[in-house]
């Protein structure tokens, strides 16, 4: 009777205080193939019945109610730390393509019928799928030169440098590169990316002017974690002109400015020709008033 008792009090007492709710955050949409990866369970609410767990179908890493006294059930695939009574956040040691790309769910002894799941879809790792600077051969305003990444999950980092020939000093292009993103035609959770460096007649550094100048960019990507190197494009080097192309230089002329311009030259070659008009006339009218005389 006493054993009875005690049961229906602890299971008054969880009702009272409610299920415990834990949560994975932040819960990513996307991940890659073979680079590691942390999953962070939190304490929302509640009382933690006996332990706490993350996993899948079944538990990965286990604490206890407080998170203390963390245990890995895979060492060679997941790790575990526990921060007493706030979280506790498993390592994924190497994230792998139809093992890990599933749903993932943090929970106690005795879970509520609705936990709060992560979904992680796998994601292809960063490459440049088109690019234009090492094809730099000839150099027109506006200036554009552009590289493309496939389809996957976060943008890259994208550090833009140029040295002018005959320095040893790398130089990074201020306020002259850009970034451009799209989804379409990737994947959920996916995005392509452009990473940019453009400038016109008016914007282009000038020390360029007449110039030998090789351009590089280097670029880093989450799905890169453990290359030793970044992805390093380069152009050896090509002839920047000592002036705009005047197509150019004429482009740059707003329509107030050519429109003042046609009115100048307008007014300069009518001025002289009404007053040589008006002389004309004066004159006339004076060998006219001359012939009236002399009759």
């Amino acid at each position: 009777m006493y054993w009875i008792s005690v049961i229906l009090f602890l299971m008054c007492s969880k009702h009272v205080q409610g299920f415990a709710i834990l949560e994975i955050v932040s819960c990513i949409s996307n991940w890659f193939d073979g680079v590691p990866l942390s999953l962070t369970c939190v304490h929302k609410s509640g009382q933690i019945d006996s332990i706490a767990s993350i996993g899948t179908t079944k538990p990965m890493v286990q604490c206890n109610s407080r998170f203390g006294n963390c245990f890995t059930n895979d060492i060679q695939r997941y790790g575990v730390v526990g921060v007493p009574s706030v979280s506790m956040t498993m390592l994924i040691h190497s994230f792998k393509k139809g093992r890990d790309d599933t749903t993932w769910t943090c929970l106690d002894g005795t879970p509520t019928s609705s936990p709060v799941t992560c979904h992680i879809a796998l994601s292809e790792k960063y490459v440049v799928k088109d690019e234009h600077l090492t094809k730099l051969e000839r150099i027109t305003f506006p200036f554009i030169v552009s590289v493309t990444g496939n389809c996957t999950y976060l943008l890259p980092n994208c550090t833009w440098k140029y040295k002018i020939q005959g320095e040893s000093e790398e130089r990074v292009p201020d306020d002259l590169t850009d970034i451009t993103n799209t989804s379409a035609s990737c994947n959920s959770g996916d995005q392509q990316a452009t990473c940019t460096l453009k400038f016109n007649s008016t914007s282009v550094p000038a020390e360029f002017a007449g110039k030998n100048v090789s351009l590089r960019v280097s670029i880093t990507h989450a799905s890169l974690i453990g290359n030793s190197t970044p992805i390093e494009i380069i152009n050896s080097g090509v002839i920047f002109p000592a002036v705009p192309d005047e197509p150019e230089r004429m482009s740059a002329l707003s329509a107030g400015a050519i429109s003042g311009i046609v009115i100048a030259v307008v007014l300069a070659l009518a001025i002289p020709t009404v007053w040589i008009l008006y002389k004309r006339k004066i004159k006339k009218k004076a060998e006219n008033v001359q012939n009236e005389s002399n009759n």
